[in-house]
């Protein structure tokens, strides 16, 4: 017997040596009449190395066996195979020949190292590229796993006078490789990633997503949302499994950074998607205040094997649908959203309110982070088909800002809706928006009529197309009690706004009756990411029964692109909560107290902690009194008597950095951590305690049982994890001189 063994190696540059891993090799015994027999099969590692033993019967005249290797491109790995790159005609697999070993005697060892160079060496980068690097990846099982199906036909040549053309045929499951991009793995990955999309989706029976629009695309175009979603997660995939943000494509001069994507932002662009799902994926956040998650690929990928499974409609076709499913199958993240909001891949829908309640008539209005065309499809019962209303300024106008007129057919009746941004459709995380239309009553009182002027943030230019809402807020226990329902105008090309005070109640039993002189007209202009006003204005304004008052000039105040939605759970009871977001205007109790009811949380009371004087500080909803700040780092109870549903979303700029907690004292404090976090009870309690303050217990409030949970610092038992929008008691026996913790 004989071994023969050796490492095969393929070459880019005629110089640095890259393995043949996982590759068929067969034993050939080279005879004197020039024909080849062959004695053995057997595979490549990893490392490219080899080895066969073979029985050394050469029946030459001098009993010496001549031995040469065929190296095929096709690999056969723990009983899967999983590519296979071919001649252009789909016939017969690539095999490349080695020099001939001549005269092994007996049970000579014999060392057979082999290098492909030249042209033929293009076909090893194609194999390797997916049959080492891409099958490894795929088959991990906590990152992407692995389908039986994915055995992959590639078609290439060497041979430029025959060329293919670079594509995955989605029909055909053949992947074609051009001579030119023999050596570019990025362009190979690509469509692999194709490949492995599509792989997926048919498996699962669903379809791959429409691509009509994807002749002629790149980055930077705008082609359709389908195309757009395909080729940027073939161009994300590529990256992920490579570990680089770059892609080339060296024989075209074509390059693009996902990292640096700062000029592509739009849900139809492929170079956006791909940055999104790098920003999700990556974990190089420096410098990015909208990248605040590095998630790896595992949720993503479950998110095409998975998301059908999960009870969702269909597989996403769009990257406004891996939102929805993500949401469906992970839960909603609002690290994953900022990143889609800043690449504008969703277009985000905020500030949806219901204003102007007439008896067959209201308004919708929102803001969104791009702008793009905006309607509402609304209808009265799950069974009946939607009917679309237009904006204000016509079917065709496309901004940040939307007012849409709903004209019903029935007075009051509740109203189920969604928005529809471009074709991206916002149902409210399937639970729907809703208004309700009013009864008919006797005509009001000659409405008085109040203006005003609002201003760009730079205090002089006009800002024009900027919605305008407000409400009446009882001041004085007469009249109506509570506040109203909103009324709503837009700034003209002028920048002037007109507001008639005919609004009805909560109940829109009837108009709201209110107290010159005493109570509050509540007015927030909101321009998108131009900026938003929020001031509350005494009625006195009308003097001597005048019917027409001006608010004078109000002045935007700048929240940039950067605005974020998050999260907050609450329940019926006692919640301990803390905002999870900056917020843009500074908020009182009664904002927060007034948005969860805006939101079907009814709350009743808004809560902090006074640790100067041990005892809580109580704000009860709609009254003036203890109408305190509320900030990031502090915590506050609130008490929610009904709700139609546990979440309170709140908007503001997000928080990445650590921010500093004041005016601790010895004895009882509370505190929140508001940015992404790996704190627990007691590693919070050990930082408290390396910056100077003598943390003894860290307490959460549990919501389900109505209790207090505690952890002693320095003890293993009960350490629970700190959450981002919640508080916790923390117990001091000393503290710093200054006071103060920074998370």
């Amino acid at each position: 017997m004989s071994t023969i063994t050796g490492h095969v190696h393929y070459t880019r540059d005629g110089n640095t040596l890259f393995p043949v891993a996982r590759a068929k090799v067969e034993v050939v015994e080279y005879d004197v009449d020039e024909t080849e027999e062959v004695i053995g099969t057997t595979w490549t590692q990893d490392d490219g190395r080899y080895d066969y033993t073979f029985w050394n019967t050469d029946n030459e005249p001098d009993g010496k066996a001549d031995i040469r290797l065929r190296v095929y491109t096709e690999d056969y790995v723990d009983l899967r195979q999983t590519v296979k790159v071919k001649d252009p005609t789909g016939t017969s697999v690539w095999r490349i020949r080695s020099p001939i070993v001549w005269n092994i005697v007996g049970a000579e060892p014999v060392t057979l190292d082999f290098v492909i160079d030249g042209p033929p060496a293009g076909l090893f980068l194609v194999f390797d590229s997916i049959a080492y690097v891409a099958t490894n990846y795929v088959r991990s099982p906590s990152d992407l796993g692995w389908e039986p199906s994915h055995l992959l036909e590639v078609r290439a040549t060497y041979d430029t006078a025959n060329p293919t053309s670079t594509q995955y045929d989605t029909s055909t499951n053949i992947l074609s490789i051009h001579p030119t991009d023999l050596w570019d793995s990025d362009v190979i990955l690509h469509e692999y990633g194709h490949f492995l999309m599509d792989r997926v989706y048919e498996v699962k029976g669903v379809s791959y997503p429409d691509t009509q629009n994807c002749s002629g695309h790149g980055p930077g175009l705008h082609t359709g949302f389908g195309c757009a979603w395909s080729e940027g997660w073939a161009t994300f995939i590529q990256g992920a499994i490579q570990g680089s943000s770059v892609y080339q494509d060296p024989d075209t001069g074509f390059a693009f950074d996902l990292e640096a994507a700062l000029n592509v932002h739009h849900p139809e662009d492929e170079g956006a998607v791909a940055a999104s799902l790098w920003d999700i994926f990556d974990s190089g956040n420096v410098g990015e205040g909208w990248d605040n998650i590095s998630d790896g690929v595992t949720r993503m990928w479950s998110i095409l094997r998975d998301s059908k499974a999960n009870g969702t409609s269909a597989d996403p076709s769009s990257v406004f649908d891996f939102w929805r499913d993500w949401k469906s199958v992970h839960g909603y993240i609002g690290p994953v959203e900022a990143i889609l909001a800043h690449h504008k891949t969703l277009t985000k829908v905020r500030n949806v309110r219901i204003s102007n309640v007439g008896v067959l008539a209201v308004t919708v209005s929102w803001s969104t982070d791009t702008p793009v065309g905006g309607s509402v499809y609304f209808r009265t019962d799950p069974q009946q088909s939607f009917t679309r209303a237009n904006d204000t300024r016509g079917a065709n106008f496309v901004g940040d800002v939307h007012h849409v007129g709903v004209l019903t057919p029935f007075w009051q009746t509740s109203y189920q809706f969604s928005i529809d941004s471009n074709g991206q459709v916002d149902d409210n995380d399937g639970a729907w928006y809703s208004f309700t239309t009013g009864n008919f009553m006797p005509p009001p009182p000659a409405p008085r009529i109040v203006t005003g002027h609002v201003l760009e943030a730079d205090g002089v230019n006009s800002a024009i197309g900027c919605l305008v809402l407000a409400k009446l807020r009882d001041g004085d226990g007469a009249g109506s009690s509570g506040e109203s329902v909103w009324i709503s105008d837009l700034t003209s090309d002028a920048g002037d706004f007109q507001l008639h005070l005919a609004a009805r109640t909560t109940d829109l039993s009837t108009n709201f009756a209110y107290t010159v002189g005493q109570d509050v007209i509540h007015i927030e202009t909101d321009c998108a990411s131009r900026g938003v006003v929020s001031i509350d204005q005494q009625t006195s304004i009308f003097l001597d029964n005048d019917d027409l008052a001006d608010v004078g000039n109000l002045r935007l105040q700048a929240v940039g692109t950067g605005l974020v939605e998050e999260t907050v759970t609450l329940v019926v009871g006692w919640t301990l909560i803390a905002l999870p977001v900056q917020p843009v205007l500074a908020l009182r109790a009664d904002d927060v107290g007034r948005s969860l009811r805006d939101q079907g949380l009814f709350a009743s009371e808004i809560v902090r902690w006074d640790q100067f004087l041990g005892g809580w500080s109580s704000h009860l909803v709609t009254r003036s009194s203890n109408n305190f700040t509320v900030s990031p780092v502090e915590g506050y109870f609130a008490r929610v008597k009904s709700s139609s549903g546990p979440t309170f979303r709140i908007s503001g700029l997000p928080i990445s950095q650590p921010q500093t907690v004041t005016g601790l004292v010895t004895g009882w404090d509370i505190v929140a951590v508001p940015y992404p976090t790996t704190y627990v009870a007691e590693s919070l309690g050990q930082a408290m305690i390396a910056q100077g303050l003598a943390a003894q217990q860290i307490v959460k409030w549990n919501e389900a049982l109505g209790a207090w949970s505690a952890h002693l610092v320095g003890w293993t038992s009960n350490n629970f994890s700190i959450e981002r929008g919640r508080s916790y008691f923390v117990r001091l026996t000393a503290v710093n001189a200054t006071g103060e913790f920074r998370p």
